[in-house]
């Protein structure tokens, strides 16, 4: 009996051992039907993978290659001959050589500032010169005249512009977003003499491409005031040292500043002047009064200062080119009788000193005007 019951034990586990072997075999089969065969799996699996695994619960975006950044050449045009006609380039940050007059052509590379290259022709409006590049379309390359000095080019033949080019369409696939390239500003700034004496003039030049904005203010003022185009010269005729800015705003909005200080001999602030004449009030000048001496120092840092003929005074300054602002002078309280008239007449030249609005230097004289332009003090120095 007990034998029996052995042998239905060792059946019922066998019979178990036989279920549970049946059942793997049946879910090895689904997932082959499911996911495929043994060699495409071991296929798909064969391919490393590089990196590190992604955590659970990770989804990893694949990110596209850098794009790559063009780099503008360096462009080496052949040395003008003696006396030939030539164009050298004055920008200090060099400047392109296109193929064409005009920014929508494209770059042959950037010619360094100093780079000399010899002049075959100029534009119909006389804003791009020609010059030989071998091996570029018909050994030419086109420069921006801002940026370049030109002599014994008078007789260079006016050369027509190429067509503009077209954008070639092609048959590739859509590509992925990348950043998109933006056109490098252009900015040129210089005068033609940085000291002066006082009464000469300074010609700034300037020349910017591919900006938003640019003023060209003397340092002082306020630059809003001083709005230009994008090319061009002024005249200037600073009367003390002065700093003229460039301000470019670029399209990014980033400012870019480019100062140039001119030097002034014999200027506003060299020494001390005597007043001469001062107005009656009446768009006439008169002497001062015998025995007095009026006089004014300005002074570099801003101030003057002075006489009035009875008290001494203090009082700030701003000044550039032809224009001046002197604040109301503050003086001493002294009270002088003589001579006669000495009180008023220092009245007098405090308040013309604060109603000045512009001035000039002639020789050793200094004339200082009111908002009509009319004379209300004269110096001597």
């Amino acid at each position: 009996m007990e034998n029996q019951k052995s042998n239905n034990n060792v059946l019922i586990i066998i019979l178990g051992a036989a279920l549970v072997i049946a059942v793997i075999a049946i879910a090895f089969m689904a997932g082959a039907l499911l996911f495929g065969n043994g060699d495409e799996v071991a296929e798909a699996t064969a391919t490393p993978i590089s990196g590190d695994l992604p955590e659970p619960g990770v989804t990893v975006i694949p990110t596209s290659p850098p794009v790559p950044t063009e780099i503008v050449p360096t462009l080496v045009v052949p040395t003008p001959a003696p006396q030939s006609p030539t164009a050298e380039v004055i920008a200090r940050d060099g400047v392109n050589i296109r193929t064409g007059p005009g920014t929508v052509y494209p770059s042959l590379g950037a010619a360094p500032l100093g780079s000399r290259g010899e002049v075959v022709g100029v534009s119909a409006d006389r804003e791009w010169w020609v010059v030989r590049v071998p091996g570029a379309p018909n050994s030419q390359g086109w420069v921006a005249a801002a940026f370049v000095t030109v002599e014994n080019a008078e007789n260079v033949p006016v050369i027509q512009a190429p067509p503009i080019p077209t954008p070639v369409a092609t048959a590739t696939a859509t590509p992925l977003p990348g950043p998109t390239a933006t056109a490098l500003p252009e900015i040129f700034f210089t005068a033609d003499r940085t000291r002066i004496s006082a009464g000469e003039t300074v010609r700034l030049t300037w020349a910017v491409q591919n900006v938003k904005a640019v003023f060209l203010y003397p340092v002082g003022a306020n630059f809003a005031d001083f709005p230009v185009i994008g090319q061009g010269t002024s005249d200037v005729q600073p009367f003390i040292n002065t700093t003229y800015e460039l301000r470019v705003i670029k399209s990014n909005d980033a400012i870019e500043l480019r100062p140039i200080s001119i030097t002034v001999d014999n200027s506003l602030t060299n020494g001390r002047w005597v007043l001469l004449s001062i107005s009656n009030g009446q768009n006439a000048l008169i002497g001062v009064l015998p025995g007095t001496e009026l006089t004014a120092t300005f002074n570099p840092s801003g101030s003057v200062n002075g006489s009035g003929g009875c008290n001494t005074y203090n009082s700030g300054f701003t000044a550039f080119d032809k224009t001046v602002r002197i604040d109301p002078p503050s003086s001493t309280q002294l009270g002088c009788e003589l001579p006669e008239g000495v009180m008023q007449q220092e009245a007098s030249f405090f308040s013309f000193l604060a109603q000045g609005r512009s001035f000039a230097i002639s020789g050793n004289q200094l004339f200082i005007r009111d908002a009509s332009g009319q004379p209300i003090l004269v110096f001597n120095r």
